[in-house]
């Protein structure tokens, strides 16, 4: 199976991906079928032929949830099936508010 994904081209602490597709058990580093496009996210640049990329999408290759959002913010449509449901941990303000409100119900009981 194909699958569209990221793959870290950047020197260390300087993060620069291109997106590629590839077969689905194949590492990332390794050989690329396609090179689609790249991402820079200390830059927050996103460039990819689209057209290639829906064009890849109809014949069957998956693109990666964190591509998924990508594809999205760039305008595709459709992207929504392919995004995992991110679980967000509340910040731990809000646990301690959630606490001590629970305590306050607990001793007006």
């Amino acid at each position: 199976m194909l699958t569209i994904r990221l793959s870290r081209v950047g020197k260390k602490n300087h993060p620069q991906y291109r997106l590629v597709l590839q077969e689905k058990i194949k590492s990332p580093k390794g050989k690329a079928i396609k090179t689609l496009g790249y991402y820079h996210p200390l830059q927050k640049t996103f460039e990819c032929d689209v057209s290639l990329v829906e064009k890849y999408i109809k014949e069957g290759a998956k693109p990666s949830s964190t591509v998924a959002h990508l594809l999205q913010k760039k305008g595709m449509k459709g992207m929504e099936r392919y995004m995992d449901k991110m679980v967000m941990k509340p910040k731990k303000a809000d646990d301690q508010q959630e606490v001590e409100s629970n305590q306050t119900v607990a001793t007006a009981s």
